[in-house]
């Protein structure tokens, strides 16, 4: 099915902190990918829940033959978690997933096929808030990114060249990390975008998430100053 294709390989990072109770939804639909080339780095910042032992006790065999990596560190916010886990990584192709969202089962195959068609450093899809009947995602123009995010992390894949050149997460904010880093990739070279609904989103007010408690306003105008929006 995919012999046509340029052979890609993905390494595809998951930040957990106390995520226990949602984090195997996420995890299940990675493993579930109808493209095999790809390693999942289940990066656990420090979780205090029995994420540890779900993970090897769920995960053998994936474990055992190096699908699914899992490094635990102390606790350091989601930045540092992410940046782990791009120093981790094996794969020259990084995309993410977080705990409480899943992946399309043509996610990687989807993307594989259109990097073997159009040469770039950076890729994305559209998203699906499927609580509101709504998706996100759009043609690219960095003017229109400046002013909001309409590029999940989750639907976004890049080099790790781009990582090694332009460096990952700035571990000082505790929101718009992703912003700030889709910003920073996408000013040096232009995203592909893929005109489909490949990640579903959960944006449940239910249990806490890093995007319900912070203090957006604070960190959204460092994002801006850093890349020049605002004085």
């Amino acid at each position: 099915m995919f012999g046509k294709r340029r052979h890609i390989d993905f390494s595809i990072i998951m930040p957990t902190y106390n995520r226990a109770f949602c984090i195997k939804n996420a995890i299940d639909s990675v493993l579930a990918q109808d493209y095999p080339n790809f390693e999942l780095l289940v990066v656990d910042d420090g979780s205090s829940d029995n994420t540890e032992e779900l993970i090897l006790n769920t995960y053998p065999e994936e474990i055992k033959n190096g699908k699914i990596i899992y490094a635990r560190f102390a606790h350091g916010g989601v930045s540092h978690t992410r940046n782990m886990g791009l120093r981790l990584a094996k794969n020259p192709w990084i995309a993410y997933m977080d705990t409480d969202n899943t992946m399309e089962g043509s996610f990687l195959s989807s993307f594989a096929e259109v990097m073997s068609a159009k040469t770039a450093e950076c890729y994305y899809c559209k998203i699906a808030i499927r609580s509101k009947g709504i998706t996100i995602g759009k043609r690219f123009k960095y003017k229109r990114l400046k002013e909001s995010n309409y590029i999940d992390m989750g639907a976004f894949v890049h080099s790790k060249k781009l990582y090694q050149k332009y460096g990952g997460f700035d571990e000082n904010l505790k929101r718009f990390e992703d912003w700030d880093l889709v910003l920073n990739y996408t000013a040096h070279y232009k995203p592909v975008f893929i005109d489909k609904v490949l990640v579903d989103y959960n944006d449940s007010q239910a249990h806490e998430r890093i995007s319900n408690s912070e203090k957006n306003i604070e960190n959204a105008d460092i994002v801006k100053r850093k890349h020049g929006f605002i004085k």
